[in-house]
C-alpha cells in the first residue's frame, strides 16, 4: 500500500497544474464531487463528524447514529476510498457533530455536551490515531447547543459554535497545546443576528476566515473572526439532505495545484452522497458557438427491463452486429443498485430510433460501467469502471454480441497508478483510449495496453467533472460532456478547444456518455448521442428517468419542440402552459398541429381548447393525471408529458410550518403551502413562496386562506417587498392568483386587506391567522395583543372584521369573534392562536404557538383542535377536541391551516 501510494504522489506531481489564469475566488460554490459510491453498500456509515488529519492526507468520520459506549471512527482518502479497520475511541461523542482534528497539535478532539467534556486522542507522526492516548478534560465553556467545532491549523484556537447561544467559543490552549480551563484562554465571537439555525462550522487557513451553514436558509456563510460576514453562498442547488460537520482539505482533484482547498460537508440524510465537495474556484467556459441540431428524446426508463442510470453508450455499426443492423451499446453504471428494477443486465443495445433489440451483461467483470467505447476494426469492448477505477478490454464470443456468457476480458489496467480515481467515459481513437476522470477534471490518454502517453485538463477550459469523451475519426477530435451539462466541448487530443455545442435544447439532468453514430432519420448523415442519468438513485432510490438524447450535426427536418410546462398541483381547473417550436420543415411553420390528450388518470379531461398549447384543463374526478402535448409537423412529431394533481377538496388539508423541512418526501420551507389529502395520506407542495418573491431572508408565511378557485390569502411575518405590489406589512393581508401551483409556482398578487388602514400599526399586531366565520366577515388572530376599532384583545383571541372596503384602501368595524381567556386558552405565552379555520358549521379549526391545555384537551403547535361552540364573541363558551395530529402524519409547528 505504501509503495503504491508514493508512486502515485510521484505521478500525481508530475502533472500537478496551476490554477488556470480564468479560475477567480468568488462568493461562489460549485460541487467539486461527491463520495455517493462509499456509502452505496453501507461499507462506510454516514457520517455526521467529519475531521481531516493533513499527515495521514485522509478524512475521519464519526457517524450520525454513534454507539451508546465508544466512538468508532471511520476514515477515506479524498480520493474516495474507504479505508480498513477503524478507530474504537472509549469516550462517547453525544453529537457527533462536534469533531475535528488539530493539526498543530496532531490529535483529533470531539465535544460532549452531556457531560461538559472534551475527548483528545493523540496522533502518531503519520497522522493516524492512537486510541490508547486518550484524554478526558471536564470543561465549563457556556454553550447552550454545540453545533460543531474547528481549529486554527497554525496556532491550534479551537472554535465551537453555539447555535442557541448565537455565538462562537474561542478556546486558546497553552503554548504546549494543553487544554487546561486554568490555562486556556476563552472568548466569545457574537454571531449577526439573522444567520437561523447555524450547524457545522469549519476555520480556512488561506483567509482566517470561519464558514458555517444554515441548512434551513441553505446558505453558506463565511465570517471573519471578529463575526462580521465577508461573504454568503447559496449551497440549495447541492441537494444537501441534512448537513452535519464541516471541514477544509485538499481538492480531490489530484492534478489540482496542491494548494487548493476544498470545503467538505457530511451529509448524513437517507439516500445522501455522505460526503460532498464543494469548491469556492469557478473557471469561465466560453459561450456556445456553434449548431448541434435536436432531433429526438429515447426514453431508456421505458425499456423493458429499464436503464435507470445510462452512464455509457458507444455505436455500433452494422460490421459490429450480427444483425447487420445499426446499434448502440448502452452501460448502466447503477441498475444493480436498484433492486426493483435490476434483472443481472447493465447492458442494453438499441436501434437507432430507440427500441430495445437485447439486454446483456457485463456482471462477470464489472458492476458499474460508467464508459463503452469501440474499435471498429477488431471489434473489441473497452469499458470503464470508476468503482473498480480499471479499464477493461473485452471480445464478444461466437455469437458477436456484447454481454453474453461466451465474451471474454483479454486485458485491463489500472487507472490509480495515474492518479486517476474516478475514471467515467472511454474512447477509442488512433489507436489510443482516452479516459475522462470526474475528480481530477482531467483527459488522459493511454495506449490499448494502459500505457499514460499523455494527459490534459478540462477545468482550465471551464469544463468541471467531465463524464462522457467521444473521439471523432474524420476531425480527430475529442467531444467532451461534463459540467456545464448544457454544452458540448471539441477539444484536440491535446487539450485545446476547437469549439462550443449548445445542447440546452435536451434539458438534460445528469449527461455522460457520448456515441457518434448514424442519423436515425437521414441516411448518410451523423448524429450525436447523449445519456442522461437523471436524478441519482442516492437522492431517490426508486428513480427511474434514464435517457438518450439525438443531437444531429447536419440541418435536416427536425421534429418539433415541445414542452408541456411544468407539473401541477391544482385545487380546480389546470392552466396548461405548453410550448410548441418548429424549424419550418418540411412545409411552413402552420402546417404543425397541436393536440392535448390523457394519457393516465381516473376520470375523463376536458381540453378548452384541445388544440393549443396554452389551454385549460378540467378534471370529472380528483386524482393524479398524465397529460400529453403532441405537436406534428407532418412528417415528425414530438410528444411531452405534464403531472397534473387534481385536490379533493372535501379531503384536503392545506398547511403551513414555521420551520423547513421534509414530509412524505416533498421539500419544504417556511414560506411554502402544503396540501395533504386526509384520505390518501398523500402530500403535495401547493404554493412555492420562494417562486413569487417571498425570499426575503427568514420570511416566513405566517397566516393562510384558501378560496374555492385556488386562490390564497396570506399574510407574513415581516414587512417585506413583493412583486407586483411593492411593500406589505405583516398586519397586511394579499390574494396571489395562481396561473400555476405546485413545486413551479407563478402568479400574481393583489392588495386584500390594509391592516394600517383599521388600526393594526403595531409590531405585536402581526396578523398570524386567516379564517371566515359562516356569516362571511373576516376572522383574524394576532402574534401579540390586539387594540384597534374600540376592541382589545390578546394572541389568544379571534377578531371579527367587517368590511366597508376592502383592498388597498381597506374600512370596516372590528368585533370580538373568540375570547380564549373565556376558555382557560390563556395560561401560558404559548397559547397564541396562529392558525384558523371556521368550518360552514362554525366550529373552529386551530393551532396554537406552542404546547396548550384546555378543558379536556391538551396539545402543541403540531395539532390542529377542534372548538364547537356554544356562545361566541365576550362570553364565549363550548367544547373542545382534536381534530389532527400534526406529530403523527410528520409535521410539525403549524402556524397555517385551511380548507376549501
Amino acid at each position: 500500500m505504501a509503495s503504491l501510494e508514493g508512486q502515485q504522489s510521484e505521478v500525481s506531481q508530475r502533472f500537478r497544474k496551476a490554477l488556470p489564469a480564468t479560475a477567480s475566488r468568488v462568493p461562489f460554490a460549485r460541487e467539486a464531487g461527491n463520495f455517493d459510491d462509499v456509502f452505496d453498500d453501507g461499507r462506510v456509515p454516514q457520517p455526521a463528524g467529519l475531521a481531516y488529519s493533513p499527515k495521514a492526507n485522509k478524512l475521519i468520520l464519526l457517524p450520525a447514529q454513534p454507539n451508546r459506549f465508544q466512538s468508532e471512527l471511520s476514515s477515506v482518502t479524498l480520493d474516495r476510498d474507504p479505508l480498513p479497520g477503524s478507530d474504537k475511541i472509549a469516550a462517547v461523542i453525544d453529537n457527533p457533530i462536534n469533531t475535528v482534528f488539530d493539526p498543530k497539535f496532531n490529535r483529533w478532539i470531539g465535544w460532549n455536551s452531556k457531560n461538559n467534556q472534551l475527548v483528545e486522542v493523540s496522533a502518531n507522526a503519520d497522522g493516524n490515531l492512537d486510541a490508547t492516548k486518550l484524554k478526558l478534560k471536564p470543561k465549563s465553556l457556556g454553550i447552550q447547543d454545540p453545533q460543531g467545532i474547528t481549529v486554527n491549523p497554525t496556532n491550534g484556537d479551537l472554535f465551537f459554535l453555539d447555535s442557541q447561544g448565537k455565538k462562537i467559543v474561542r478556546l486558546q490552549p497553552a503554548a504546549n497545546g494543553t487544554l487546561d480551563i486554568a490555562t486556556a484562554s476563552i472568548s466569545q465571537i457574537p454571531l449577526p443576528g439573522h444567520i437561523a439555525s447555524p450547524r457545522g462550522i469549519a476555520f480556512e487557513a488561506a483567509t482566517g476566515n470561519l464558514h458555517l451553514l444554515s441548512p434551513s436558509q441553505k446558505t453558506l456563510y463565511e465570517l471573519s473572526q471578529t463575526g462580521q460576514v465577508v461573504n454568503t453562498r447559496d449551497v440549495s442547488r447541492f441537494n444537501l439532505k441534512n448537513p452535519q460537520g464541516l471541514t477544509f482539505a485538499p481538492s480531490g482533484d489530484r492534478t489540482d495545484n496542491p494548494q487548493e482547498q476544498s470545503l467538505y460537508v457530511a451529509d448524513s440524510g437517507a439516500n445522501s452522497a455522505g460526503i460532498v465537495e464543494l469548491s469556492f474556484i469557478t473557471t469561465a467556459l466560453a459561450s456556445a458557438n456553434a449548431q448541434l441540431y435536436y432531433v429526438r428524446t429515447i426514453d431508456t426508463s421505458q425499456f423493458d427491463p429499464p436503464s435507470p442510470d445510462p452512464s455509457g453508450i458507444a455505436y455500433l455499426d452494422p460490421a459490429n452486429t450480427p444483425s447487420g443492423s445499426h446499434r448502440f451499446l448502452i452501460a448502466d453504471g447503477e441498475v444493480n443498485e436498484i433492486p426493483t428494477l435490476f434483472t443481472g443486465d447493465n447492458y442494453f443495445e438499441m436501434s437507432l430510433s430507440g427500441t430495445l433489440s437485447r439486454t446483456g451483461s457485463g456482471i462477470a467483470y464489472t458492476n458499474e460501467p460508467t464508459g463503452v467505447d469501440l474499435n471498429p476494426a477488431n471489434g473489441h469492448l473497452f469499458v470503464s469502471d470508476d468503482s473498480a477505477d480499471r479499464i477493461f478490454e473485452v471480445i464478444p464470443g461466437g455469437d458477436g454480441l456484447y454481454g453474453s456468457a461466451d465474451d471474454t476480458v483479454v486485458g485491463s489496467f489500472s487507472t490509480r497508478s495515474f492518479g486517476s480515481f474516478d475514471p467515467e467515459g472511454v474512447a477509442f481513437g488512433g489507436d489510443n483510449l482516452f479516459v475522462v476522470d470526474g475528480v481530477n477534471s482531467e483527459v488522459y490518454r493511454f495506449t490499448t495496453s494502459g500505457t499514460l502517453v499523455s494527459q490534459f485538463d478540462t477545468e482550465s477550459l471551464g469544463i468541471i467533472d467531465p463524464e462522457g469523451v467521444e473521439y471523432a475519426p474524420e476531425s480527430g477530435n475529442l467531444y467532451l460532456q461534463g459540467h456545464p451539462n448544457n454544452v458540448v466541448a471539441e477539444v484536440t487530443t491535446s487539450g485545446s478547444l476547437v469549439q462550443i455545442f449548445d445542447t440546452s435544447a435536451a434539458n438534460a439532468v445528469k449527461p455522460a456518455g457520448l456515441a457518434i453514430g448514424a442519423n436515425s432519420i437521414v441516411p448518410g448523415a451523423k448524429s450525436l448521442y447523449i445519456v442522461d442519468r437523471g436524478v441519482d438513485n442516492n437522492a431517490d432510490p426508486n428513480e427511474n428517468d434514464g435517457k438518450v438524447y439525438e443531437f444531429s450535426f447536419a440541418l435536416t427536418n427536425q421534429p418539433p419542440v415541445v414542452n408541456a410546462g411544468a407539473d401541477l398541483v391544482v385545487l380546480a381547473d389546470a392552466s396548461l402552459d405548453g410550448t410548441v417550436s418548429d424549424d419550418g420543415l418540411p412545409g411552413p411553420p402552420n402546417n404543425v398541429t397541436i393536440s392535448w390528450s390523457k394519457v393516465s388518470g381516473v376520470g375523463t379531461v376536458t381540453f378548452t381548447p384541445a388544440n393549443a398549447a396554452d389551454t385549460t384543463a378540467s378534471f370529472s374526478a380528483p386524482g393524479t393525471y398524465q397529460l400529453r402535448l403532441t405537436a406534428d409537423d407532418s412528417e415528425l412529431s414530438s410528444i411531452d408529458d405534464v403531472s397534473v394533481v387534481a385536490l379533493n377538496p372535501q379531503s384536503t388539508y392545506f398547511l403551513s410550518s414555521n420551520n423547513s423541512g421534509s414530509v412524505g418526501g416533498v421539500l419544504f420551507a417556511d414560506e411554502d403551502v402544503l396540501a395533504y389529502d386526509s384520505l390518501t395520506g398523500n402530500w403535495w407542495k401547493y404554493f412555492d413562496g420562494s417562486d413569487v418573491g417571498l425570499t426575503a431572508t427568514n420570511l416566513d408565511l405566517d397566516a393562510l386562506y384558501i378560496n374555492p378557485d385556488g386562490s390564497i390569502l396570506l399574510s407574513v411575518d415581516r414587512a417585506t417587498t413583493i412583486p407586483t405590489l411593492g411593500a406589505i406589512e405583516d398586519s397586511d393581508i394579499v390574494r396571489f392568483v395562481p396561473t400555476a401551483t405546485g413545486e413551479t409556482t407563478a402568479g400574481t398578487y393583489e392588495w386584500y386587506f390594509d391592516g394600517s388602514d383599521v388600526g393594526l400599526d403595531t409590531d405585536n399586531e402581526d396578523i398570524d391567522a386567516i379564517g371566515f366565520a359562516p356569516d362571511g366577515r373576516l376572522v383574524v388572530s394576532t402574534r401579540g395583543s390586539f387594540n384597534a376599532g374600540g376592541i382589545s384583545g390578546q394572541d389568544e383571541d379571534l377578531f371579527a372584521f367587517d368590511p366597508t372596503t376592502l383592498g388597498a384602501s381597506t374600512s370596516g368595524t372590528w368585533s370580538m369573534y373568540f375570547d380564549g381567556s373565556d376558555v382557560d386558552l390563556s395560561t401560558t405565552s404559548s397559547e397564541d392562536v396562529d392558525a384558523v379555520w371556521i368550518d360552514p358549521n362554525g366550529h373552529i379549526h386551530f393551532s396554537t404557538d406552542g404546547a396548550f391545555s384546555v378543558t379536556s384537551l391538551s396539545g402543541d403547535e403540531n395539532d390542529i383542535a377542534k372548538f364547537v361552540p356554544s356562545s361566541l364573541g365576550d362570553n364565549t363558551n363550548g367544547t373542545f377536541s382534536l381534530f389532527w395530529d400534526g406529530s403523527a402524519n410528520e409535521i410539525n409547528s403549524i402556524d397555517g391551516f385551511a380548507r376549501v
